[in-house]
């Protein structure tokens, strides 16, 4: 009997969660760009969910990803992730959406630990080297962190976070050839366009992207450095 109770609550766990995407889909995100009163109404059946099935973890997974992504309200988010690590202690996504959140109230030992945690579980998350890496960043860290960025960049080298990301740590340490590179690299990801940016000391006429005026000037670093912070919404310097 028990079994049979499981799977059933387990299917129609299941066909709430689908309705919750079929109502998102046509937005890039919906725990972030969905209307608002999605947001309310995927609460509602997540929770519907828990209640049919409270010993199954991913309801309480993704009720917390909307506390968190979408409400802003994370001691809710974090009571949902420790539920479903109740259930299931190696549910990766929950430690890392919990790292998120700890992160957002700057509990910055608490995230490296949950980000460590989804390491260990699956060594290949490079999202997970990179946010841990800018939990050790907060801490002043730097070098922990460009280790956590070059084993991002080891794994997904097509992504220009973990670049970005290394060339602040770099400029930081006073690596500034380094930390041009890595801007460099950024660029040749294809995300030139974006970041195309002429402040008064690059010559206007050769409107060269954003590494080619940099070199050792550490005036120009910081200032790149922080305008791609300000844009992208990393750490500014």
């Amino acid at each position: 009997m028990f079994l049979s109770r499981y799977a059933l609550g387990h299917n129609e766990s299941l066909n709430i969660l689908h309705r919750v995407y079929d109502w998102g889909r046509n937005a890039p995100n919906l725990f972030t760009y969905g209307k608002k009163g999605q947001h309310d109404k995927a609460i509602l059946e997540f929770t519907k969910a828990i209640e049919i099935d409270p010993t199954w973890a991913e309801p309480y997974v993704y009720r917390g990803i909307v506390y968190l992504e979408a409400k802003y309200q994370y001691d809710k988010a974090i009571a949902d992730f420790n539920k479903a690590l109740d259930i299931d202690p190696r549910h990766a996504d929950a430690y890392f959406n919990r790292g998120l959140a700890y992160d957002s109230q700057e509990e910055y030992e608490k995230a490296i630990s949950d980000y460590s945690k989804v390491i260990e579980i699956n060594p290949d998350r490079a999202d997970a080297y990179l946010n841990r890496g800018v939990s050790y960043a907060d801490l002043w860290q730097h070098k922990q962190a460009i280790a956590d960025y070059n084993k991002a960049i080891m794994i997904n080298p097509e992504d220009w976070s973990g670049y970005l990301n290394r060339a602040t740590e770099y400029r930081i340490l006073g690596e500034n050839e380094k930390a041009c590179s890595d801007l460099k690299r950024v660029c040749e990801l294809g995300t030139c366009d974006f970041f195309l940016i002429w402040p008064k000391k690059m010559v206007y006429a050769n409107k060269r992207p954003i590494y080619g005026g940099c070199g050792s000037d550490t005036v120009w670093i910081t200032y790149i450095s922080n305008i791609l912070a300000k844009l992208t919404g990393f750490q500014k310097l």
